[in-house]
This record gives structure tokens, C-alpha cells and sequence, in this order.
């Protein structure tokens, strides 16, 4: 039998990583590469509001790399400093991977809601959410960040206040797009149920003949709801199956990834899928 090097939790995009209930990985800003000022002064904790945005850039593909997901940050960072001097306007950013980023830190003030930087927090999405939708990597990423921040003593509530055009003096922007803004009840409830997904993917396993398998699988699920399970599309999460799968091949020498490989991966996760959610029902 050929020997298999499987691919740990750790290395994992982040949106895929098993993670606790009331955990978030953040990309500190020495970790991105922050090349200007931390924010506009201090900003008292804990912050009483906090603003959804969009940066209406271009925004990763959900199975970026590392690299390019910082890349993005920093062109935001970039538009920060040339705007109001003071390097990147918010306080995280999440990308369409689900990763999470330091902006200013959180006890400094920011230049992202007119007449509210001192009292809010901004987290914004990469992309345009006029047009795009929010990926579920996001919107598990910013119910993770809400509930971390909460139990950190960052903010006093544990939910997004409104999105930027809803803050007030702010109605002449379209920010954070319209669909985002439809995202915020649904992200609300994740954080205040407590219940975004630790994934119960098999965790895709390469040979040194260049064959995926599934034969090995992580604990998760445990706390999603009813609900919430049968709220995700099949489709949805193969995706994201697939991002594991394409992390890995980045990861190990293999020859190069087929289209029969992925579907075989993709219909073994289909099946494990069919076969849980029977199970829930």
C-alpha cells in the first residue's frame, strides 16, 4: 500500500480549520505586513458599537493563498494611508477564505463610520457585496470574531450594530452593499447561538501515487443546529472540500491534480454528507 501523507488540522485554509466554539484565528498585523501608522489614537474599551463595510476591492478566490489574502489587506492599508494618513481605516478584515485580519488594533481608533470611529469597530469585508455575496467562511469568520471579542472585552455586545450606511450622519454610502447587509441577521444569530460549524470533513489524503483519499475524518458538527445544517447547501460545502484538497496539493510533491481526482474526493464527501444528515433527520 502506498504511504500517505495526510494533510492536519493546522494546515488547513482557515475557514476549514476545526476550531473551538468561541474561537477565531487572527492575522496579527506584523503577521500581514502592516507598513503605517496603528489607527488615529487611542479608543476607549470596551467599544459600544460595531460597523459592517465592504472595501470594494478585488476580492481572493475563497481558496487563496496565504499570501495573496495578505496582499489584499495590504492594498486596503494602502488606500487607508492615502485617504486619512493613518494606515489601514479598519479594525479586522476578513477575506472571502474566511481569514481574519488585524486592521488597527482594537484600542485604537480607526477612520471607517464618520462620528462613530471613536465609539465603534469596524470589520470589513474584502470584495463588493453590492454585487458579490458574502462567502459562509465569512460569515462564520465574523460570528467567530464577534463572540471573541465579546468574551475579550473588546465590545459590549456580541453582534454587528448595523452595516455603515445604517450608522448615523452615514446614510450617503451604499456601504457595506446590499448584500452583506442582508448577511447581518444570519451572522448575528451564529454569534449569538454559538453555533458555527467545526468541520466534519474528511480530511482529503494524498499517496505518493498521486491518489486522494478520504479515509480519515475530524470531529465537527457538534454544535450546529438542525437549522443551521440543513440551511448550507450540498454544493456550498463541497466547495470548500475542494479548497482542502487544492491547499494540499500546494503543500506536498504529487503530479498535478486531475479533474477525476477531485470529483472522486468530491462524491466520497457527497456521500459522507447524504449519510450524516440522514442521520440528523
Amino acid at each position: 500500500m502506498p504511504a500517505t501523507v495526510m494533510l492536519s488540522p493546522n494546515r488547513l485554509p482557515t475557514s476549514l480549520k476545526p476550531s473551538r466554539r468561541n474561537y477565531v484565528e487572527i492575522v496579527s498585523r506584523a503577521q500581514w505586513g502592516a507598513r503605517y501608522d496603528n489607527g488615529d489614537g487611542p479608543a476607549p474599551l470596551p467599544a459600544s458599537e460595531i460597523w459592517l463595510h465592504h472595501s470594494v476591492t478585488p476580492a481572493p478566490s475563497i481558496n487563496a493563498s496565504f499570501a495573496t489574502d495578505a496582499s489584499a489587506v495590504q492594498h486596503i492599508e494602502q488606500i487607508g494611508e492615502d485617504r486619512f494618513g493613518s494606515g489601514i481605516s479598519y479594525t479586522f478584515v476578513v477575506t472571502p477564505s474566511g481569514r481574519v485580519f488585524e486592521g488597527h488594533s482594537v484600542d485604537r481608533q480607526g477612520t471607517h463610520t464618520s462620528g462613530r470611529n471613536s465609539i465603534g469597530r469596524a470589520i470589513v469585508l474584502v470584495g463588493n457585496y453590492e454585487t458579490d455575496i458574502p462567502t459562509a467562511a465569512q460569515k462564520r469568520a465574523v460570528a467567530a470574531l464577534l463572540r471573541h471579542g465579546y468574551q475579550a472585552g473588546w465590545w459590549r455586545q456580541q453582534r454587528i450594530t448595523g452595516g455603515h450606511r445604517q450608522a448615523p450622519g452615514n446614510a450617503d454610502t451604499a456601504c457595506p452593499g446590499r448584500n452583506a447587509l442582508a448577511a447581518i441577521p444570519e451572522i448575528n444569530q451564529r454569534a449569538q447561538e454559538g453555533n458555527d460549524m467545526s468541520w466534519n470533513y474528511p480530511i482529503p489524503v494524498v499517496s505518493d501515487d498521486g491518489n486522494y483519499y478520504t479515509d480519515k475524518k475530524i470531529q465537527a458538527w457538534e454544535n450546529a443546529s438542525y437549522t443551521e445544517w440543513h440551511s448550507r447547501t450540498v454544493h456550498e460545502i463541497l466547495k470548500e472540500v475542494l479548497v482542502a484538497v487544492r491547499e494540499l496539493h500546494d503543500k506536498v510533491s504529487s503530479p498535478a491534480v486531475t479533474d477525476e481526482q477531485l470529483d472522486t474526493v468530491a462524491e466520497k464527501a457527497a456521500d459522507i454528507l447524504v449519510q450524516r444528515m440522514s442521520k440528523k433527520d
